[in-house]
């Protein structure tokens, strides 16, 4: 059986990328006060060692200005691991103007659309955003919603 690989939202690259560079910036950092060293942990053990990720130009573009949104020296290690990271991982594109045709784009915005439109049979797209998972489902998309797996480790 193949591994999943998982389509990730932003705010799950943020936390994956955070939690990287040192667990104790998980809660500390502007973007991650609402998550914990465990989020983190349960983030890494869905995604596997390496992580099985598929990322797109949209959703890296804004994990790096959301990562941006804190102090040196933090700032400059935050995106030397996300430079690592996207060494190693796979990277698709969809171009904008195709997005913006989406019937969603409206609705959840350019780079929720994007990866909507990028999700397939074979990715699982794995997101906290409530209404990306919302359409996904609409669309009989495999999706998981990493908030459940919070609650349920609750």
């Amino acid at each position: 059986m193949a591994a999943t690989v998982y389509l990730i939202d932003t705010q799950l690259l943020v936390l994956l990328i955070a939690g990287m560079t040192s667990v104790a910036l998980i809660g500390r950092h502007k973007r991650l006060r609402a998550y914990s060293p465990e989020d983190f942990n349960s983030l890494c053990t869905l995604l596997g060692n390496p992580p099985r990720l598929l990322l797109t130009p949209h959703t890296l573009t804004e994990t790096s200005n959301l990562l941006r949104q804190t102090d040196e020296p933090v700032r400059s290690k935050l995106l030397r691991s996300l430079a690592g990271l996207v060494r190693t991982l796979d990277e698709r594109t969809i171009t904008s103007r195709l997005v913006i045709m989406q019937p969603a784009f409206a609705r959840l915005g350019l780079t929720d659309a994007a990866l909507l439109a990028m999700s397939c049979r074979n990715s699982t797209l794995l997101t906290v955003d409530f209404d990306l998972w919302g359409a996904a489902i609409k669309a009989r998309l495999p999706v998981i919603n990493f908030s459940h797996i919070r609650q349920a480790g609750a």
